[in-house]
C-alpha cells in the first residue's frame, strides 16, 4: 500500500533562494507539492511567477500549477521590490532547455482565491511555506477569516528578532515590503506560525568552501544554481565582510517543514509588526517579556537547527 503524501503549498517572491527552496520540496518523494503561488517581492509578480514556471519545467514538473498573486501591499503603496537576485529575480540569467518559458502555463485564477480553494479542498491537510511578503495569504484570510484553522501547518520566512534589519537600519526585507500584511496575518491566522526569523537563517549559513562544492557542477541543478547565484555571490564575495554563505533563508524555512526533527530549540512568543514608526516600520516587535498579558503566544520562534542535517537535506536541491 502507498503511504500517503503530506500536502505542500508554496507561497513565494521567486528569487534565487526561493528557487532552491523549491527545488528542495519537489525532490521529497513523500510530498506532493499542490501549487505555487507568487507574489511581489524580489521582482515584480509577472517574474516571480516566470521564474517558478522556469524550475519547475527545468524539474520536468510543469503538472504543478503556479498561481500569480498580488503585485503590490495591501494598501496600495508602491511596490518596493529589490533587485539583489537580479532584475528578473534569478540572476538574469538564460536557462538552455527551459527558456523561453510559456506564460499561458500561469493559472487564471488568482493565488488569495486558489489558496483559499485549496485549503477548503483539504482542510487541515496543508502545510503552507511562505518565502516572500505575505500579501496572498492576508487576502486569503480577508476572504475566509478562518482560513489559517484550517491549514496543517504554516512557516513563514520573515521578520528580525534583535532590531537590526537587512534592508531598513530595523526591519527585514519580507516584513518590510508589506508591514501590514504581516501585521494581519500574525494576528488574524488563528494559528502557530513557524517563523523562521532573519536571524536564526543566517547564523545556518555555510562557508565558502562549502558553497563551491555545493555547486560543482557535478549535476545538471547544481550548474543552475551556481548559474542563478553567479553574480550574487561574486558581489558578497567582493565586500570582504561575508564569512558564510548566508543565503540560506528560503533554504532554511522549507528545510524546517519538511523535516520536522530538524529543529532543536524554539520559543513560542506574541509578537506583532510595527505599523507606524518612523524609523521601525515593518520591524518584528517580540514581547519577550510578556507586557501583553492580553495575547497568547502566536508565533513559534525557531532558534536552534541541527546543522549536519540541513546540510544532508539541502543537498537535495542540487542531486540530480
Amino acid at each position: 500500500m502507498n503511504a500517503v503524501k503530506r500536502k505542500f503549498i508554496l507561497d513565494c517572491d521567486s528569487g534565487t533562494d526561493d528557487a532552491q527552496a523549491l527545488m528542495m520540496v519537489l525532490a521529497q518523494p513523500d510530498i506532493e507539492l499542490l501549487a505555487v503561488m507568487t507574489v511581489f517581492g524580489n521582482a515584480n509578480c509577472d517574474k516571480t511567477s516566470r521564474n517558478c514556471l522556469r524550475i519547475l519545467k527545468f524539474k520536468n514538473r510543469l503538472d504543478i500549477p503556479v498561481y500569480k498573486g498580488s503585485d503590490k501591499g495591501l494598501i496600495g503603496d508602491i511596490p518596493f521590490t529589490s533587485n539583489y537576485h537580479g532584475y528578473d529575480g534569478l540572476g538574469d540569467i538564460h536557462i538552455e532547455g527551459v527558456d523561453p518559458i510559456d506564460i499561458d502555463l500561469i493559472q487564471k485564477e488568482h493565488a488569495p482565491v486558489a489558496l483559499v480553494r485549496l485549503v477548503n479542498e483539504n482542510p487541515n491537510q496543508i502545510t503552507l511555506v511562505a518565502t516572500g511578503p505575505l500579501t496572498n495569504i492576508a487576502l486569503a484570510l480577508h476572504l475566509d477569516p478562518q482560513f489559517g484553522t484550517k491549514l496543517h501547518d504554516i512557516y513563514v520566512m520573515g521578520g528580525n528578532t534583535e532590531g537590526q534589519g537587512n534592508v531598513t537600519p530595523s526591519a527585514e526585507f519580507n516584513f518590510y515590503t508589506d508591514p501590514e500584511a504581516a501585521y494581519f496575518v500574525l494576528n488574524s491566522i488563528g494559528k502557530m506560525i513557524n517563523l523562521c526569523s532573519m536571524e536564526v537563517c543566517e547564523r545556518h549559513g555555510f562557508s565558502w568552501e562549502w558553497y563551491e562544492k555545493f555547486t560543482d557542477g557535478k549535476t545538471r541543478s547544481s550548474c543552475l544554481v551556481r548559474d542563478f547565484e553567479h553574480s550574487l555571490i561574486t558581489r558578497e564575495k567582493q565586500k570582504g565582510i561575508a564569512k558564510s554563505y548566508i543565503m540560506v533563508w528560503d533554504q532554511l524555512t522549507m528545510a524546517s517543514a519538511i523535516k520536522k526533527d530538524l529543529l532543536i530549540q524554539s520559543v513560542n512568543v506574541y509578537a506583532t509588526v510595527e505599523l507606524h514608526g518612523m524609523h521601525t516600520r515593518g520591524q518584528l516587535i517580540v514581547d519577550w517579556k510578556k507586557k501583553q498579558n492580553k495575547h497568547q503566544p502566536n508565533v513559534r520562534l525557531l532558534q536552534q537547527f541541527n546543522q549536519a542535517m540541513f546540510d544532508s537535506l539541502i543537498h537535495m536541491v542540487t542531486k540530480d
